[in-house]
């Protein structure tokens, strides 16, 4: 008789434990996700990505310039003032300066984590020109010190966040180094998302230095539905590099007049991609949303 209340017992354990791990399954497989694209408010280019997932958690990529730091703010104000994780991908000021005027005076904002790339001080600015404004360089690099939640990622490291896998295929190395220009946007963290069933690269700024580098030794891993195309989608990777891959839509972090400029190719990638019956999302329609996962 004990013995079998014992095996009774024994199976209403299992059927219970069975039920918490299907039930644990669907709910992972219920959480969705929006990648939303915000533009510059003065018409100008930059970066500034967030990813939500279906229980209102926050991660953001970089963020703009310091005069869209409230603007930053009032879309961590929609998520309870918390920040999963903040991607800065390189120290350029229309990537980092919103981040510095946050992360220096938080005025109730919490982040959790924040992933950067190893900046090699020295050297860049011995390479920096006028246009990599290095001085937000250095104010970047002061807030960073100052916190002590900051992670450096390198190439081939994985970071996972709401459930997503964070796969980095390029970071500040020994070959941006022997670079001559171009290192803050060379040496950009260029990553990979991974949900269930969707992959996004974000590029940041890489630009054509980059792109057999990257090809060379991560062409088997750009299977992927979207993508943030390098340096805003102009004088970036060229088509031979957006050849290897067959995405859904792409997006342009940048305006208007870089379309209509001459001077600029960001019209004649677009209309690469249109070709190729690619979505392309850019500032004129933002802020641009895509449903992943």
């Amino acid at each position: 008789m004990q013995k079998k209340r014992l095996i009774l017992i024994l199976m209403v354990l299992y059927i219970v434990t069975l039920l918490i791990s299907c039930t644990s399954k669907n709910d992972n497989k219920e959480i969705t996700y929006t990648i939303t694209q915000y533009g510059d408010y003065e018409d100008q280019q930059h970066m500034f990505y967030t990813i939500v997932d279906s229980n209102n958690n926050l991660i953001i990529i970089d963020g703009g310039w310091d005069y869209e730091a409230d603007a930053v703010r009032e879309v961590i104000a929609q998520h309870n003032n918390h920040v999963k994780a903040w991607i800065v991908t390189h120290p350029h000021p229309d990537h980092t300066c919103a981040f510095n005027v946050i992360a220096a005076n938080p005025d109730g904002i919490s982040i959790d984590d924040i992933y950067v790339v190893d900046v090699d001080y020295e050297r860049y600015k011995e390479t920096a020109q006028w246009y990599d404004v290095f001085e937000a360089c250095e104010a970047y690099m002061s807030v960073l010190e100052g916190l002590g939640n900051v992670h450096i990622v390198n190439e081939d490291d994985i970071f996972y966040c709401l459930g997503l896998e964070f796969d980095v295929i390029h970071a500040w190395d020994d070959e941006v180094n022997h670079m001559q220009s171009h290192l803050a946007n060379n040496g950009s963290m260029c990553f990979i998302v991974s949900g269930r069933e969707d992959r996004m690269l974000f590029m940041a700024d890489t630009q054509v230095e980059v792109e057999n580098i990257i090809l060379e030794k991560h062409l088997d891993e750009l299977d992927v539905d979207y993508i943030q195309l390098g340096h805003h989608g102009n004088w970036g990777p060229t088509t031979k590099f957006y050849d290897h891959i067959n995405p859904k839509a792409v997006f342009f972090d940048c305006p208007r007049y870089v379309f209509e400029t001459e001077g600029y190719d960001a019209s004649s990638l677009k209309a690469y991609f249109e070709d190729r019956g690619v979505d392309t999302y850019t500032f004129e329609t933002q802020p641009n949303t895509i449903e992943f996962k």
